[in-house]
């Protein structure tokens, strides 16, 4: 499956052409799954970005990426990062850890609307009700539909007349001369029925809808009566009516609603969600209709509501006998979102108190607290394993949010891709048991 034509059109304009040109040479190949270049793939589990071989970034599972290239003998799939300057980079996954990604109803009417575009009128018939089973998308898909059906029909007797003229002789004697324009009056007015359709879609804020079904007017005409020289604002009668859009402004906004909403699930990803709200923001000035960015805006603005809820929380307990209540509070909030400011500045204010809380330095009360073999040395190496290791993909936790088990649990999960060894594995395991008993979290 392609992903969203709008990204595609951005994506070869943004994309660093060595990078786009070797992907298309490959060919994919591989028992887990054969992406081509321009797939749309997700995590189907919480992995980590690589990039060159070293960690990148974590991604969390159902994050969706853009396919480079897949090689199946490293068993790896390259997928597109895009960066805030717009540039485009190749990080790496494993395949075992990605799946194709459905199409969704936004999606198929995007694909039917460049289908229509591209002529290909019963694939875009095919799109368009397909869309139309969401129903979100049953009206427009059913519209569409509707005056599709109706444009090509005309066509079809545009196109039955001027064949019959051009077994006549052509255009240029009478009789056929009257033929040859009525035949562009008629299909003339059924074509400006059709830019009313790309005006309405424009207003209902898809944008792209409007363009890629506008473009297909034009070569609908095309395709009977040549393509004029120039449409002029005020056609005369019997001449291709102009386009009611301002194609490349549109296009301009399409390039900014495709950048804003990968950049967008990119700072989600990494809880950034303060920088998400505004590249959602972005997106839906450029394409107000667009369905994904209004999905991301309300999933946004819940973990937004969330770390305003934490942080309301944390700062009314910042200090005093309910500190730690604040402190967790703090640690909540920044899970929701790591770039909330007045969380921020309270991550600051509370650094000592929060790293006492989550990776306290070794005391003699941890000392007492650890189990045989552990020593002072050990516990110090997996303290620094802990806050150095641990914290590539993440923050670090208040050690009472899990028991002594579930700690074990989770870094027992993390170690691969961590790239720990058994041993530094058992080292911090050990640290946080001791750390956690000898703050009073229980045993």
């Amino acid at each position: 499956m392609l992903p969203p034509p709008t990204f595609l059109s951005w994506f070869h304009r943004k994309a660093r052409p060595w990078a786009w040109v070797a992907a298309c040479l490959l060919v994919p190949g591989g028992s887990w799954g054969a992406y081509v270049p321009g797939d749309v793939v997700r995590l189907a589990r919480n992995e980590t970005l690589l990039f060159k071989g070293e960690h990148f970034l974590p991604a969390p599972k159902g994050q969706e990426f853009t396919v480079f290239k897949q090689d199946a003998a490293k068993k790896t799939v390259y997928v597109a990062f895009i960066q805030k300057d717009g540039g485009v980079i190749a990080v790496t996954l494993p395949e075992e850890a990605v799946e194709a990604v459905p199409p969704d109803a936004w999606t198929l009417a995007q694909k039917g609307a460049e289908a229509f575009r591209d002529q290909k009128y019963e694939l875009a018939r095919k799109y368009f009700q397909r869309s139309g089973q969401d129903a979100d998308f049953k009206a427009v898909a059913a519209g569409l539909i509707g005056r599709m059906e109706g444009l090509v029909g005309a066509a079809r007797v545009a196109a039955q007349t001027v064949g019959d003229v051009k077994a006549a002789g052509g255009p240029g004697a009478e009789p056929q001369a009257a033929k040859w324009l009525g035949a562009r009056k008629r299909f003339a007015e059924s074509l400006e029925k059709g830019r009313e359709a790309s005006v309405e879609l424009e207003r209902a804020g898809y944008a792209s809808l409007a363009l890629w079904w506008d473009e297909g007017l034009d070569r609908l005409w095309a395709g009977l009566f040549g393509k004029p020289s120039e449409a002029a604002a005020e056609p005369k009668e019997g001449e291709m009516p102009a386009t009611r859009l301002d194609r490349s402004g549109v296009q301009t906004r399409l390039n900014q609603a495709a950048f804003s909403l990968v950049r967008a699930r990119q700072a989600m990803a990494v809880r950034r969600m303060i920088e998400a709200s505004g590249y959602v923001t972005a997106g839906l000035e450029a394409e107000s209709g667009n369905p994904l960015l209004k999905k991301l805006k309300a999933k946004v603005d819940e973990e937004l509501k969330d770390a305003e809820e934490r942080y309301r929380v944390a700062s009314a307990n910042r200090s005093g006998k309910h500190m730690m209540q604040g402190l967790l509070a703090l640690e909540r909030g920044l899970k929701y979102c790591v770039d909330h400011p007045g969380l921020a500045e309270l991550k600051k204010q509370m650094s000592s108190a929060l790293e006492e809380g989550t990776a306290p330095a070794i005391t003699p009360a941890m000392l007492a607290a650890a189990k045989a073999p552990a020593t002072k040395d050990s516990l110090e190496e997996g303290r620094k394993l802990y806050t150095n290791r641990c914290t590539e993909c993440h923050d670090l936790e208040m050690l009472d949010s899990r028991s002594a088990s579930g700690w074990a649990r989770m870094v027992r999960s993390m170690a691969g891709k961590a790239h720990l060894k058994d041993q530094q594995e058992s080292l911090i395991v050990a640290y946080l048991a001791a750390a956690r008993d000898s703050l009073g979290a229980g045993k």
